[in-house]
Order: C-alpha cells, then sequence, then structure tokens
C-alpha cells in the first residue's frame, strides 16, 4: 500500500515519542512493519498513526483522483504509460542530478511510484480543461510562436563567495580554497558576519537579482569550478568562485507548454481547483472511514451555493439560496458575523440592527432598503425567515459595508473580500 512520504518508515520513528511507542503492546499475529530499536511496528499501529496524522490529506487526495478519472473515463480521455514517462523524462530534466529529482519528489511527499500517479491524475486534469476551452496542440503551439519574446530566460549563475575585512586574510582564504578545503567550511570560518548567502552560497542569480551588484562581471569572467583572486571593492576583500552557469535564451515549446496551456486555461475563465470542484459537487462521494467520516458534509456541502470572507469559506446551517427574483439570500446573523459586525434583533419593531465599525444599518422586515446614517441605502431584496432563521441578501450587505463580491459559478461560491471597494457584479 503506497502511502506516499507519510509511510516512510525510516522517518517513522524519529516522529514518534519514546512514550508513545510504549503505550502499544502488538498483537502476536499482527503483522510486522519495521522495528525501531526494538520495538515492532505492526499494522495496527501504523492504521492508527495514519489515522492520526494523515488520514484527511489520503482521503483527500484519493477522492480528487478518483472523480478525475471517472470525468477523463466519461469524456473518452486517455493515456498511455509512453505519455507519462515522457512527462516525467520532461521534468528529470529539469534537474542537474537524478537525486535532485528524487530529492524533490520526497519532498512533495511522493514515492517514485506514487508520484508516477499524481503526474498521471494531473495529465488527466490538463487533458480535461483542454478540451472544456477548445484548446488543441496546434493552438498551444502557435501561442508560443506569436509569443517568442516573452518566453526567454537571462543567464543565471550559481556564485560562491567570502568577504574579508584585509587583504592578508583574504590571500589566506584563498590558499586555502585552492588547497582544496571545502568552500562552505572556510566561509563560515572566515567571511565577516552580516553579508548575504548562508555558509558563502549566494545561490543561483542574474545579473538584476545578484544581491551584491559588483560581483556579476568578476563571476561571470571565471570558468566554471574556478576561484578569483581576491579582489577590493567598497573597503571589504571578495573572493568568489563560479560554482554553475545556467545560459540565458529560447525557451523550447517543450519547456513552456505547461505554462501556456495555463494561460489559455486562464484566458477561458477555468481553474485547476474551481474544475475540480465541480466534479466533486457532482460526485456521489460516501465516506464511511470513522477518522474522516466528518468529511461526507463537507462534501455534500458542495452541492449548495457556498460563502467564503476573506478566502475563508464559512460553514453555513441552514446553506444559502437563489430567491425567486434570482437573488442569494444568507443566513444573516451567521455572515454578519463572519464580516465583524454585531447584530441584534429587535421583536417588537421587527428591525435588524448591525454594526460594523462607526456603520450602523438598521433593517425593517418587509423592507428592501437599509437605513445607514440617515439615507437609504437598496439591499435588492427583503430580509426573508426560513426555517426559522432570518435571511439577508449578500449582495446588499456587502453594498452596506463596501466589500466586494466575486461569484464562481462553476464552483457555487460567493467570496466576500472586506478589503474591497464595492461589489462586482
Amino acid at each position: 500500500m503506497n502511502f506516499g512520504l507519510a509511510l516512510r518508515l525510516a522517518t517513522l520513528g524519529a516522529m514518534l515519542s519514546p512514550g508513545a511507542l510504549a503505550q502499544t503492546e502488538p498483537p502476536a499475529t499482527a503483522e510486522i512493519y519495521a522495528t525501531i530499536d526494538g520495538f515492532n511496528v505492526t499494522s495496527p499501529y501504523l492504521q492508527r498513526f495514519m489515522e492520526d496524522h494523515y488520514a484527511r490529506r489520503l482521503m483527500e487526495s484519493l477522492v480528487r483522483a478518483r472523480v478525475i478519472e471517472h470525468e477523463a473515463i466519461a469524456q473518452g480521455i486517455s493515456l498511455s504509460h509512453e505519455e507519462v514517462t515522457r512527462e516525467l523524462d520532461r521534468q528529470e530534466g529539469r534537474f542537474s542530478a537524478l537525486d535532485e529529482y528524487a530529492w524533490h519528489i520526497e519532498q512533495l511527499g511522493y514515492t517514485m511510484k506514487g508520484y508516477r500517479e499524481h503526474v498521471r491524475t494531473e495529465m488527466l486534469l490538463d487533458a480535461l480543461l483542454d478540451k472544456a476551452a477548445g484548446i488543441s496542440e496546434g493552438k498551444v503551439r502557435a501561442y508560443y510562436e506569436q509569443h517568442l519574446a516573452e518566453f526567454s530566460t537571462e543567464t543565471q549563475l550559481h556564485i560562491l563567495h567570502i568577504a574579508t575585512s584585509d587583504r592578508p586574510e583574504a590571500l589566506a582564504v584563498f590558499r586555502a580554497l585552492v588547497d582544496g578545503t571545502p568552500f562552505e567550511v572556510v566561509a563560515r570560518r572566515f567571511s565577516l558576519p552580516g553579508r548575504p548567502g548562508a555558509d558563502g552560497d549566494l545561490g543561483w542569480v542574474t545579473r538584476d537579482t545578484i544581491p551584491i551588484p559588483g560581483l556579476w562581471d568578476v563571476a561571470r569572467a571565471l570558468e566554471e569550478g574556478d576561484t578569483a583572486e581576491p579582489f577590493e571593492m567598497g573597503g571589504v576583500f571578495h573572493i568568489v568562485r563560479l560554482a554553475g552557469v545556467r545560459p540565458g535564451g529560447a525557451l523550447s515549446f517543450e519547456q513552456v507548454q505547461a505554462d501556456i496551456r495555463y494561460r489559455l486555461h486562464s484566458d477561458a475563465g477555468l481553474s485547476r481547483e474551481d474544475f475540480v470542484t465541480r466534479l466533486l459537487a457532482a460526485a456521489d462521494i460516501r465516506i464511511y472511514w470513522a477518522p474522516v467520516s466528518y468529511m461526507q458534509q463537507d462534501y455534500a456541502l458542495l452541492r449548495h451555493i457556498r460563502v467564503a470572507v476573506d478566502g475563508r469559506p464559512l460553514r453555513l446551517d441552514p446553506v444559502p439560496f437563489i430567491s425567486d427574483r434570482g437573488i442569494m439570500m444568507v443566513p444573516a446573523k451567521q455572515v454578519l458575523q463572519s464580516i465583524g459586525a454585531t447584530v441584534n434583533w429587535e421583536p417588537a419593531a421587527k428591525t435588524l440592527r448591525i454594526q460594523r465599525g462607526a456603520t450602523v444599518a438598521t433593517v425593517a422586515m418587509g423592507e428592501t432598503a437599509a437605513m445607514v446614517d440617515g439615507r437609504a441605502v437598496s439591499l435588492e431584496a427583503a430580509p426573508a425567515v426560513r426555517d426559522e432563521v432570518l435571511f439577508v441578501p449578500l449582495r446588499g450587505i456587502a453594498n452596506l459595508f463596501g466589500f466586494s463580491i466575486k461569484w464562481n459559478a462553476m464552483t457555487k461560491l460567493a467570496a466576500v473580500d472586506t478589503r474591497g471597494n464595492g461589489s462586482d457584479r
């Protein structure tokens, strides 16, 4: 069973406390997956560990992959083993060594086999987005040829650097480096404090991004792997080594086609996560695994109108609805409190009083306008009671306080920005 980096048993021992290890006595018949200082990591123990630490992440990844797979099958989209391999080879080509590529995959939380499945899923999603946006291979290539000037890179240098306060010390540093002492060892010992670059490594830089501009021309004149003799600049003596060169120039079509597709998808109003959210909302998803059974409600809520405030989704109960006049109505108290307003219902006058900062608004039942500082502001619709809960028009409430609203019809999400200036209609 492949659960990515979560199941790398080499790191599991470091993540578990000795106290936790001592608490579990596995059944004698349980399968043993690893032994750590005499402690047996059994299948029940590993199951509990996964449930405590990774259950939701695992289930979300599994569900996402399956809905994409099912939609691809429904639309007649498939990928061959060779197509996935070519994409993996293309990605590997971006790294200077295989171990860097393997490290990158580990940092993403995958085994090599698991990463292959991840790449296949993302390729299927790309194909679905291409089909939805009417994008062909020819269209992508035509975009590349029409925008060649945009697809180029500057020369990058990998520069190592040490700064010293006087020439004798700089010469001693230079001799140590020429004799083969590792650069980071010398840098930690001699480099002046407060200089850019940990252990003397400035990383990959361009002429515009190098933190000490005067070093560029010195490094550019070196052969890869060479170290320049000490030189003085600004009252400081510098030693520079050129560790690597990435020549600038035009990027190939293979290097940029993924970026072009992203641009074309955006131009068509499509985003990866919005598209996946629509698939999740349409799927029949039932969660039986006890540690994440609460996710059942999360997926069910995707079928309804949702509201987010400053990027934070709200869990609204009851859920918003669209009125007969096509106006979005939301539960008043929950939404108003989420935007930092205080809410008071005055039953005698049947009036809702809303205050946020210095702004005070009063809304009477049956009225399609609110009174704000003595002036009437349109609400588009009057407050309404449904399931014994007071609902108000979301866009009208946003207008009261100058908030912006963006509506995503694909994911049924109304995003409220309390830092906006007016509503986006």
